[in-house]
C-alpha cells in the first residue's frame, strides 16, 4: 500500500517524454518474442523512434 502511495504521488512529476522512453522499454520487450524477423525488425523500428519524431507524427506539439 505504501508503494503505491509513493508512485501515486511521483506520476505527477513524470513528464510525457520519460513516460514515452519507459515505454520505449517494454516494446522492445515485446518486440524480442516475435518469431518473425520482419516482424521483429518493424517492431524494434518503431521502438526505436525518438520521442521528438513521435511527437511530429502524432502531432503532439500542435496540441498544446
Amino acid at each position: 500500500m505504501i508503494t503505491v502511495s509513493f508512485l501515486a504521488a511521483l506520476l505527477p512529476a513524470c513528464t510525457a517524454e520519460q513516460v514515452y522512453v519507459t515505454g520505449q522499454g517494454w516494446r522492445r520487450s515485446e518486440c524480442a518474442e516475435k518469431l518473425d524477423k520482419v516482424d521483429y525488425d518493424r517492431c524494434m523500428r518503431d521502438a526505436d523512434m525518438p520521442y521528438d519524431s513521435y511527437k511530429r507524427q502524432t502531432g503532439s506539439e500542435q496540441k498544446r
